[in-house]
């Protein structure tokens, strides 16, 4: 939860095709690319409000249980585990709020603690 005026880095990391560049199109445009787009995303300021998501019935999408996602989480030791659809827009505000929240915290913590998030 940024103070007013506050700006936050967010780094999106993974593998190649997997949808980082459609998660933050769809978060910061509200729209989803309907083709593949081999770009990087390089910049893009957005301004938000802080304060499980199943795509199960799309058989083209390679879904793993919460279960695996969470025993995945403790494995990597991340802070946070967020489910979303960058298709569908469902918990895809949450990943952000996450992220800043847990940024939050490690800033209290200590100024050399990362943000992991999974």
């Amino acid at each position: 939860m940024p103070t007013q005026g506050e700006n936050v880095k967010i780094t999106v990391v993974g593998d190649g095709v997997v949808g980082k560049t459609c998660l933050l199109i769809s978060y910061t445009k509200n729209e989803f690319p309907e083709e593949y787009i081999p770009t990087v995303f390089e910049h893009y300021g957005e301004n938000i409000t802080v304060d499980n998501i199943d795509l199960r019935e799309d058989p083209s999408v390679r879904c793993y249980a919460t279960a695996d996602g969470k025993k995945l989480k403790r494995k990597v030791r991340a802070q946070g585990y967020v489910e979303c659809s960058a298709k569908n827009r469902q918990g895809l505000n949450d990943v952000f709020v996450e992220a800043i929240r847990i940024h939050r915290k490690n800033k209290v913590k200590a100024h050399n603690s990362n943000c992991v998030l999974l």
